[in-house]
């Protein structure tokens, strides 16, 4: 996304007759134009969004920008072994320590 400024300096007319036979009429406007850029939102401050095994990390808005909250979610038949919820912080990571979705213990052993 990009905005345009654009600053009129002077303008003017000008009538320019010569003998009374041509006459010339000009016009002018000098300006300055700047354009100012700004990030699209995709780079903008943001957490990366990563997979999680056996579940997914599921947050509260898209793109992830500073503040946001995000929560694991594991698949039928796993466990969340960690924190379930973290932050978007400020240094663009996201607090806390990754959890894990696995297999409840002694899932393997009842086979």
């Amino acid at each position: 996304m990009a905005t345009v400024i654009l600053d009129v300096i002077c303008g003017g007319l000008i009538n320019l007759s010569i003998k009374n036979i041509y006459v010339i009429v000009m016009q002018f406007t000098f300006f300055t134009m700047s354009v100012v850029t700004s990030p699209t939102p995709a780079a903008m401050d943001s957490c990366e969004r990563f997979n999680v095994d056996n579940g997914m990390f599921v947050s509260e808005h898209s793109p992830v920008s500073i503040g946001v909250k995000g929560t694991y979610q594991c698949n039928p038949g796993f466990i969340l072994n960690g924190t379930a919820e973290r932050v978007c912080t400020i240094s663009n990571e996201w607090s806390g320590q990754p959890a894990q979705c696995i297999e409840p213990p002694g899932e393997n052993e009842m086979e």
